[in-house]
């Protein structure tokens, strides 16, 4: 039996996109249990196995999800294990740095050409700062406190809340979450300034063996121009090297250009869904499959004839003037 190392077990809602690109034509919501695995100390496995956690017995079974658990090759889309549907859609490079190393060293891994780059945006951002620090790190209760505001005003204006209906948890349930976490050291917030106004944020937790996680993100698109999300991400960077007690940078989920630009270390992974194997969910999870598949075609064939870097700026624009 393959069993997986899981930083913690939410009973929360799981989502099931319908998207077309980044935008998500129709949300599906199941009660259901996400399990964060650590990708750091679990084996990687070459099959959708039954899941180890027994989801409310047979009467009452939930939806189960794993997040981002390490596979040794390509899992099929759709398997079944024991009365479940495993469902595997995302498949993916998982991201992390290694902290171990000190600022000087890692920048040295950039080129020439984009390490001038980097800390050409550093000193644009810095320079537009006046009465402020351009760059705060948040830890204790009473820090996080005062830094919850600011990221939820940051979060409301972000793309990842204004397009994926993905913005930073402010609900008690989550707040006092994240103040027992700051009393235990096991979170950090972290805030870019521009021109003396918050317009980034990063909300990382904390876990066993000092792995810190980049969780909740979000910049003002308004301040683009001084590429905050990056300046941000770099000054993350810079301190957990320059710490005692963050060995990596787990960079969450997904792949993308953003994360490639600042490490080459991955472990190949998925997100595992298993859904207890009935009429319902088997419709659901075939058209899923079926409508992912006809979008891939769409893509395809628009690559074709179109720039679709320009026709995805287009939406984002004329969607956030139309909302």
């Amino acid at each position: 039996m393959h069993i997986p190392a899981i930083y913690d077990i939410l009973d929360d809602n799981i989502n099931l996109s319908f998207n077309f690109g980044e935008v998500a034509l129709r949300n599906l919501n199941f009660k259901g249990y996400w399990c964060n695995i650590d990708i750091f100390q679990t084996k990687p496995i070459s099959a959708a196995y039954e899941p180890i956690i027994d989801i409310n017995g047979k009467e009452n079974r939930k939806i189960l999800l794993y997040i981002s658990y390490p596979i040794s090759q390509k899992l099929p889309v759709l398997s079944f294990k024991n009365g479940y549907i495993c469902y595997t859609p995302n498949q993916y490079k998982h991201y992390f740095l290694d902290c171990n190393i000190s600022p000087e060293e890692y920048l040295q891994t950039f080129q020439s050409k984009t390490r001038s780059t980097l800390k050409r945006k550093i000193k644009k951002v810095s320079s537009s700062c006046t009465h402020t620090e351009y760059f705060k790190v948040y830890k204790s209760p009473e820090e996080i406190l005062e830094f919850l505001p600011l990221a939820k005003e940051i979060s409301d204006k972000s793309f990842q809340f204004q397009f994926l209906n993905q913005g930073l948890k402010y609900s008690d349930l989550y707040i006092n979450e994240y103040l027992e976490r700051a009393r235990e050291g096991k979170i950090l917030g972290f805030i870019l300034f521009v021109e003396d106004k918050p317009v980034a944020y990063n909300l990382n937790p904390i876990y066993d063996g000092g792995v810190m996680i980049y969780y909740y993100t979000g910049y003002d698109s308004n301040y683009s121009e001084y590429s905050p999300g990056t300046v941000l991400q770099y000054k993350t960077i810079e301190f957990a090297m320059n710490s005692d007690f963050v060995n990596k940078y787990d960079l969450c989920i997904g792949e993308g250009k953003h994360k490639e630009y600042f490490t080459e270390q991955f472990i190949f992974c998925g997100d595992i869904y298993y859904f207890p194997l009935n009429i319902k969910h088997s419709f659901i999870l075939i058209s899923k499959v079926a409508f992912d598949n006809l979008i891939k075609v769409i893509k395809n064939t628009g690559k074709l004839f179109f720039n679709l870097d320009k026709v995805k700026k287009w939406m984002r624009n004329n969607l956030k003037r139309n909302k």
